[in-house]
């Protein structure tokens, strides 16, 4: 799944359309799937395409979180 693809909502149309070609595959050709009904990969949690470098954390400064959250992070030492 593209980053494009998350983050502008396509990814679940994606995931059923991939879905129904993995479907008619297994009805097509049942024996090329021995272990289980074929599905797609889970849809990611996330996505970037350079994901950002950690920085060291400063004792008692609050550290921004990396996740695209405006909230502020306090980690005890």
């Amino acid at each position: 799944m593209t980053p494009a693809a998350v983050h502008t909502g396509e990814a679940p149309r994606l995931y059923a359309a991939r879905q129904l070609v993995l479907d008619q595959a297994f009805v097509a050709h049942p024996e090329r799937f021995t272990r289980r009904h074929p599905t797609p990969p889970a849809l990611p949690v996330q996505v970037d395409i350079n994901l950002p470098k950690p920085t060291p954390p400063v004792p008692g400064e609050a550290q921004r979180s990396t996740l695209n959250s405006p909230q502020l992070v306090f980690q005890s030492c």
